[in-house]
């Protein structure tokens, strides 16, 4: 009697747990189907934390395939620019964009981001803006990185079998640096740790605590799909069937609206020399004006920790078949000049992401020689009224 009540114990607790899982993991499959039944691809145009951080609802617009997927940082935030994508292709149906980022979003976070995509994003064009600023000499802060950390997209891509030992073993590296300090993260800090390590003991550690973090990136995708669903219900836009994406309805006269571009940065853009709007002049240079004379002398966008996130952003793109348009952005020339950051290391600094861009065999939609172009800018750094207009051009160019 002992022996096979001892014996139905384990089959009883074997069996409840299939079951337990057996019904989490349909909850799950049933959460995305509402998510896919309940998305509108008009979704794309607004910044949402949800989305930067998780992969339902990336995911969702992906595989309907009727919007620009439009990676980047700070540059996307500026939605009141009449020129942002989202403004421009609004009256021109059949173009919807997905904007996926924000300030400090950079190589790093992208490589988590599609690394944890799975298939997803296999044979699907991208675009992702560059920004010159990524690649300081210290590259990406402890407290930027921990703003963007996603432990799902982290967790996702270790896990990933399709993503190769090195690339992992470089992700771990970074991350361990990264969240170094940070009181939130003493899990991953423990993963990265024991990943990293080649230590025996620690290779039989990770290797019996591997199933705890499997689950524990499981109720991550949980927690992603919950909230994915009531990012959604909460929003304005209703469920749209998905359709044919990049044809807009009328012809888009691309010269004429270069020059509109301009008549609007010159209406924006009249209290200063360097083609920065007006307001964001008045506010944060203006009273410093004389102080940023020079202040700039003997920085470098050459030598950055962020070449190496980079590279291996590249080789992820490359391995998992991703097809990227990258979008290089100059630095405002005239204000550059001003702070005395020198003209020939910013050469370099664009030549070495064509170098690395094209070595991949990946198109890139390469805007350095607008550095003293009026309005391309907004300021000295974020994408302007007629720099919008070249990027909308690039992206109907190789989404189309």
């Amino acid at each position: 009697m002992g022996t096979k009540r001892s014996v139905s114990r384990p089959l009883t607790w074997f069996i409840s747990l299939c079951l337990v899982f057996g019904i989490w993991h349909l909850a799950n499959n049933r959460l995305s189907v509402m998510i896919s039944q309940i998305y509108n691809p008009a979704f794309g145009n607004i910044l949402n934390d949800q989305k930067n951080i998780g992969v339902a609802l990336q995911r969702v617009a992906l595989e309907r395939g009727d919007s620009i997927p439009l990676y980047g940082t700070s540059d996307l935030t500026n939605t009141n620019n009449p020129f942002h994508p989202v403004n421009f292709f609004a009256n021109r149906g059949g173009i919807h964009v997905n904007l996926i980022g924000q300030g400090y979003y950079q190589s790093l976070m992208q490589l988590m981001n599609y690394g944890s995509m799975g298939n997803t994003l296999k044979g699907k064009k991208i675009a992702l803006i560059i920004s010159p600023q990524w690649f300081t000499e210290h590259g990406l802060t402890n407290k930027n990185f921990d703003m963007n950390f996603s432990e799902q997209h982290f967790l996702s891509l270790m896990f990933d079998p399709n993503i190769s030992q090195s690339i992992k073993t470089y992700v771990a590296q970074r991350v361990r640096i990264m969240v170094e300090g940070c009181p939130e993260a003493p899990e991953v800090q423990r993963y990265c740790d024991l990943y990293t390590s080649d230590k025996p003991y620690s290779k039989v550690a990770l290797f019996i605590l591997t199933p705890y973090y499997k689950i524990r990136l499981e109720l991550l995708n949980t927690k992603d799909l919950v909230k994915s669903y009531n990012t959604l219900s909460k929003t304005k836009y209703k469920a749209k069937t998905a359709q044919e994406p990049f044809i807009p309805k009328t012809a888009i006269n691309w010269e004429a609206e270069r020059l509109a571009a301009n008549k609007t940065g010159k209406e924006n853009a009249k209290n200063n020399e360097y083609y920065m709007d007006s307001r964001y002049f008045e506010r944060y240079i203006k009273n410093k004006y004389k102080d940023y004379k020079g202040y700039m002398n003997g920085l470098s966008y050459c030598k950055s920790p962020e070449y190496d996130d980079f590279r291996f952003l590249l080789q992820l793109c490359k391995d998992l078949g991703i097809q990227p348009l990258f979008i290089s952005i100059p630095v405002n020339g005239k204000w550059y000049d001003y702070c005395s950051f020198s003209k020939t290391d910013r050469q370099q600094y664009y030549k070495n992401i064509k170098e690395m861009v094209t070595s991949y065999g990946f198109q890139l939609a390469d805007f350095s020689s607008h550095e003293y172009d009026a309005y391309f800018l907004q300021d000295h750094m974020h994408i302007g009224w007629k720099g919008w207009v070249y990027v909308n051009e690039a992206l109907v160019s190789y989404f189309n």
